[in-house]
């Protein structure tokens, strides 16, 4: 096993990119004792935050799976799964055809497919795999016909800075990030935005109308895994 070190998360980078830039497993790394604390404070080792500190070594097993300079494509590379929902006024998108566009396919992903038809189930949900490296795809729907544009791997903790943000807004909530480094007067501002678009989103649901909370009916209307309770 080799000495243990720290990658830092930086924006659009999620536990299968930090896996495939430092030639480790996802699971084993996610499972490590040393991360203990972080997978605590994160449930899902695809939603981290930029900051987050994941420490990464490599067992005697592992071969060192780095992309290489000048390598084209990278066969080891163990792509990610993602699911999303698609609905239109409160309806789901149910078998609808759609072409999914890599944007900016990065080198080391480069043999792999950029544009890839796709069908929703009779849910609205979509299964797709996307390289560990991709950070942005646009799903266009032909019928009825419309774009959307997801940034992969931007996605920050519920309970973290800007999560609840950009659920409601992922929802058609509209409701403005927070500022990086906010002022008094901006944080207060934010507040009231949240609260606001928080208050639209549990009045249309049937919830008591309070402009706060609600992050369990977040995650279950975005269709992500409820919180496992300690």
């Amino acid at each position: 096993m080799s000495d243990p070190k720290e990658h830092v998360v930086i924006e659009g980078e999620r536990m299968s990119t930090i896996a495939f830039l430092e030639g480790v497993d996802a699971q084993a790394t996610w499972d490590d004792q040393k991360n203990a604390a972080l997978k605590k404070k994160r449930e899902d080792p695809e939603i981290l935050m930029p900051g987050d500190k994941v420490v990464v070594r490599k067992q005697a097993d592992q071969h060192d799976g780095k992309p290489e300079a000048g390598n084209d494509h990278d066969e080891a590379a163990v792509l990610s799964e993602l699911k999303l929902h698609f609905f239109l006024a409160g309806k789901p998108l149910a078998s609808k055809l759609l072409m999914m566009t890599i944007a900016q396919t990065p080198p080391a992903a480069k043999g792999y497919p950029t544009v890839v038809p796709l069908t929703t189930q009779p849910d609205g949900s979509l299964r797709f795999h996307l390289h560990p490296l991709v950070t942005e795809c646009t799903f266009k729907f032909l019928d009825p016909v419309f774009e959307i544009r997801l940034l992969v791997g931007h996605l920050h903790p519920i309970d973290a800075g800007g999560g609840v943000e950009q659920r409601l807004n992922n929802l058609g909530y509209h409701c403005p990030l927070p500022a990086p480094s906010p002022g008094k007067e901006q944080e207060k501002a934010q507040k009231v935005l949240r609260a606001h678009a928080l208050a639209r989103f549990q009045a249309d649901i049937g919830a008591a109308v309070t402009g706060e909370g609600s992050q369990d009916a977040l995650r279950k209307h975005t269709h992500e895994p409820p919180k496992v309770k300690a």
